[in-house]
C-alpha cells in the first residue's frame, strides 16, 4: 500500500476529507518504504511514535519530501519539515530521512501519552509494519538462497546428449544408391565439463561401475593380446611341420619317370603329415579372429551399463542434488542436438544426419 493508503487507516476522520487516490504508482511505494523502514530505525533507538500519539507521514511534491507528525485524532500535521532531494539509493534515503524524523520527534517531547486505546492501536499498527519489513527481507533472502542452489545445481547436475559414432553404408541392390545406418553413442556431461571414462560412475557413487568398466578394458586387452599370441602360434605350428624327403632307390639316375613317381609319394606322405599342423594352424586363426572380435567388442563397449540405464543413474544422481541443496523436484528436459557426420564408400560419398529429441 502507499503512503496514502496508509494514512487513511490511521487517520480514519481525515480521510473522509480527501479525494481517493486513482491508483498507486512507483513513489507511493517507494514512500510507503521509507515511513516502514524510519519507523523500525526509530523503535530500533528506542523511539516510538505511538507513545506521543502520533504517526509518519510521507508525501512527494515533486522532488521534494514533505515530512510531517500527523495526530490520528484530528488528522493534522504536528510537526513537520521538507527535504530538498532524496538521494535515489533507498537504503541512503533512509538514513537522510531518519534523522528528520528524529528532530521532529524532539520537538514534541513534552506531549502527553495518548489514551490507552488509541496507544494500543498505534503500537499494532507499527508492529505490524516492522513485520512486513522482516517478512519482506526474509522472503528476499530466501529467493537469494534459492537462486545461489539453482546455480549450484546448473554447475553439478549431470545431462546427456549423443554423438554419432560410425556410419555403415548399404548398397541398394541393383542401384548405384545406398542406405546409410548412423550409430550413436551416449555422453554425459556434468555442468559444463565432459564426465569421460569413468568420470560418469564416480561423480554418482558407483565404485562399483568403476570396476566393471576397467575389468571390460582389460578383458579387450586380454583378448588381442591373445589373438596375437595365436596369430605367432599359428605361423610357428605351420613352419614346423615335417616333410618327407623323396626315395630315389629303386630308379635308374636316368629314369625321370621313376623319379618324378618317389617326389609324387614323397609329397603326398608329406602333406598327410602336415594336416594335423595344417588344422592346428587353422584352429588358431580362427580363434584369433574370435579374440580380435571380442577385443574390439570390449574396448569399444568399456560402459557396463547401457545409455537407458546412464539416464537412469543420473536422474538419481540430480534428485538427490536437487534434495541435498534444498530445491524442489524438477522435471528432467531431455536435451535435444543434431549431428552431421560425413561418410566415404567405394560407391561414393555423403553425409548423414543423426539427432536425438
Amino acid at each position: 500500500m502507499g503512503a496514502i493508503a496508509i494514512a487513511a487507516i490511521l487517520m480514519p476522520h481525515a480521510s473522509l476529507a480527501q479525494p481517493a487516490p486513482a491508483a498507486p504508482d512507483a513513489s507511493a511505494a517507494s514512500t510507503a518504504f521509507l515511513e516502514q523502514r524510519v519507523v523500525q530505525e526509530l523503535a530500533a533507538d528506542g523511539t516510538v511514535l505511538s507513545r506521543l500519539n502520533v504517526v509518519l507521514q510521507l508525501e512527494r511534491v515533486g522532488t521534494a519530501l514533505l515530512v510531517s507528525l500527523v495526530d490520528p485524532t484530528t488528522g493534522r500535521a504536528v510537526a513537520s519539515t521538507k527535504i530538498d532531494q532524496l538521494p535515489d539509493d533507498r537504503d541512503a534515503a533512509v538514513a537522510t530521512v531518519t534523522p528528520v524524523v528524529a528532530n521532529l520527534v524532539a520537538q514534541l517531547a513534552g506531549r502527553n501519552p495518548a489514551a490507552d486505546e488509541d496507544h494500543a492501536r498505534l503500537l499494532r499498527i507499527e508492529k505490524a509494519q516492522r513485520e512486513q519489513a522482516a517478512r519482506a527481507d526474509a522472503a528476499a533472502e530466501a529467493q537469494l538462497q534459492a537462486a545461489h542452489a539453482e546455480q549450484q545445481y546448473e554447475a553439478q547436475a549431470i545431462r546427456f546428449d549423443r554423438e554419432i559414432a560410425g556410419v555403415a553404408v548399404t548398397r541398394i541392390p541393383g542401384s548405384t544408391l545406398g542406405v546409410a545406418s548412423v550409430g550413436y553413442r551416449w555422453t554425459a556431461s556434468r555442468g559444463e565439463v565432459p564426465l569421460e571414462g569413468t568420470a560418469f560412475y564416480e561423480a554418482i557413487g558407483r565404485p562399483d561401475l568403476v570396476r566393471a568398466y576397467h575389468r571390460r578394458g582389460r578383458i579387450g586387452v586380454a583378448a588381442l593380446v591373445v589373438s596375437g599370441g595365436l596369430i605367432v602360434g599359428s605361423l610357428v605350428v605351420a613352419t614346423r611341420s615335417p616333410t618327407v624327403a623323396p626315395d630315389y632307390s629303386g630308379c635308374q639316375p636316368s629314369d625321370f619317370f621313376c623319379r618324378m613317381s618317389a617326389e609324387s609319394a614323397a609329397d603326398e606322405q608329406s602333406r598327410d603329415k602336415a594336416k594335423p599342423y595344417i588344422a592346428a594352424a587353422t584352429i588358431m586363426i580362427l580363434g584369433s579372429g574370435v579374440g580380435v572380435g571380442v577385443g574390439i567388442w570390449y574396448l569399444l563397449r568399456k560402459h557396463p551399463v547401457g545409455e537407458a540405464e546412464a539416464r537412469r543413474l543420473g536422474a538419481e544422481y540430480n534428485r538427490k542434488l536437487r534434495a541435498d541443496l534444498g530445491l524442489s523436484a524438477a522435471r528432467s528436459q531431455a536435451r535435444r542436438s543434431i549431428a552431421w557426420a560425413p561418410y566415404v564408400t567405394p560407391t561414393g560419398a555423403g553425409l548423414a544426419l543423426g539427432g536425438s529429441f
